[in-house]
């Protein structure tokens, strides 16, 4: 449903509402993204964010720097953005340090009606 990420919308009225920029944007795997971004995050604090095959709007942070309760906090604004929508919002955390971050096993999904 957004191979090419999110609406520019949906992501300018997220930015707005937790008063922090994002990076990414755009179809990966967990492993992948962090990989990816993981250092950017770390170096701005700004949120990952990412989607699946599934429409899924996935938020990735390091648990350490950014906190479970803040990133759970941002899903939260995620759904009820997309509220409507159809899909879910899962929050993503990840640990380790630059070169070898990796999931770590702690997640929250947080689903919501389509229509």
């Amino acid at each position: 449903m957004y191979p090419r990420g999110f609406p520019k919308k949906v992501i300018e009225e997220f930015e707005k509402q937790i008063g922090a920029k994002i990076i990414g944007n755009c179809s990966a795997s967990g492993t992948e993204i962090i990989k990816r971004f993981g250092s950017e995050h770390l170096k701005t604090g700004c949120p990952i964010i990412y989607t699946s095959a599934y429409s899924v709007f996935q938020i990735a942070v390091h648990e350490e720097t950014f906190g479970l309760d803040r990133l759970y906090k941002i899903c939260e604004i995620a759904r009820n953005i997309l509220c409507g929508g159809g899909g879910r919002v899962t929050a993503r955390p990840f640990i380790g340090t630059d070169g070898s971050y990796q999931k770590d096993g702690k997640h929250e999904r947080l689903f919501f009606n389509s229509g």
